[in-house]
């Protein structure tokens, strides 16, 4: 019990610590259940032919799933067992992140809410990139607050190369430094970084550690980087609109957050816009930091939506 408790008072406060048990616990169970998914089996496949990346992904959820597969035998449920702790650890990052950026009271609601979405159960129970990718993206986040906010420079180091392994789990990671370039030109207190070389060398860390899935794409006519950019680009260019495409994305990300989390994301944003608008000043900062690595990811999907569909986990790290 004793251990129990350092581990609950280390990691996360009582109610969502108690949640997290009940829902990894639930989680398992389903593995039973449920049985492999065609996503499963895809990037099983790849595990077990390893390689520095992948025609259509980076390599970071191959190398999960060869890591389970590995200790635990070829089998589902070692396959999902991967997904269920990584999916726990990123839960965890979250709760330190919202720690650092609201009062506890206030991030024990937020991790619950985390805890309560399909989002959670699909990054549990189903491999796909977006699992290593939200891992890294909020322990990326809780690093750039670190060495931003309380000014600690080796966080800069690490931030790139969390940023870098993102990267190496999904190519939507490139919105992260975009993300922090985007925060430190609009906070007047922190725009002073961008004159030193902290933030840069966070840039040249993660293009290092995103390395291997450069070389592959170099190696293999940068097959990969066209594929889920200029090839996408080029058919969302054709500029048929498309509204139910609209009401998909809307309606996926509904069911995706559960409604109430999601329109109240919305709201919260455009009042964070209209302070930006009138006493920008006055906005909390971390409210800008917040905004900063959801709004252009949000924004992008948003506007292709109409002539481009998009899919429902594309938005996630938002």
């Amino acid at each position: 019990m004793n251990f129990i408790n350092r581990i609950q008072g280390s990691f996360i406060g009582k109610v969502p610590f108690y949640m997290l048990v009940a829902i990894v616990f639930i989680r398992l169970i389903s593995i039973w259940i449920m049985g492999p998914m065609p996503q499963d089996a895809y990037y099983f496949f790849y595990s077990q032919h390893p390689s520095l990346s992948y025609f259509d992904h980076p390599p970071a959820i191959a190398y999960l799933l060869w890591l389970f597969t590995a200790v635990l035998g070829k089998n589902v449920f070692a396959i999902k067992l991967a997904d269920s702790v990584l999916t726990a650890l990123t839960c965890i990052a979250v709760y330190k992140l919202a720690i650092r950026l609201f009062p506890k009271f206030e991030a024990e609601k937020i991790i619950v809410l985390f805890l309560s979405t399909l989002m959670v159960s699909i990054l549990s129970l189903v491999s796909t990139p977006d699992t290593p990718l939200l891992f890294f993206w909020s322990l990326s986040l809780i690093a750039l607050y670190e060495a931003i906010f309380n000014q600690k420079k080796k966080y800069w180091l690490l931030a790139g190369v969390l940023m870098g392994l993102a990267f190496d789990s999904k190519y939507t990671a490139v919105f992260l430094p975009a993300g922090m370039i985007l925060f430190l030109l609009l906070s007047d207190s922190n725009r002073k970084y961008l004159l030193t070389f902290w933030p840069w060398a966070t840039c040249i860390i993660m293009v290092a550690v995103s390395s291997p899935v450069v070389i592959w794409n170099i190696e293999n006519h940068f097959a990969s980087f066209a594929f889920q950019g200029s090839q996408r680009m080029h058919e969302a260019a054709a500029f048929t609109l498309k509204p139910k495409f609209i009401l998909g994305l809307l309606g996926h990300q509904l069911a995706l957050l559960i409604p109430v989390l999601f329109i109240s994301i919305i709201v919260s944003v455009v009042k964070l816009i209209r302070s930006y608008s009138s006493k920008w000043s006055e906005m909390s900062t971390n409210g800008v930091f917040l905004l900063c690595f959801f709004l252009p990811i949000f924004l992008t999907f948003l506007l292709l939506s109409p002539i481009y569909w998009i899919k429902i986990n594309w938005m996630m790290p938002a």
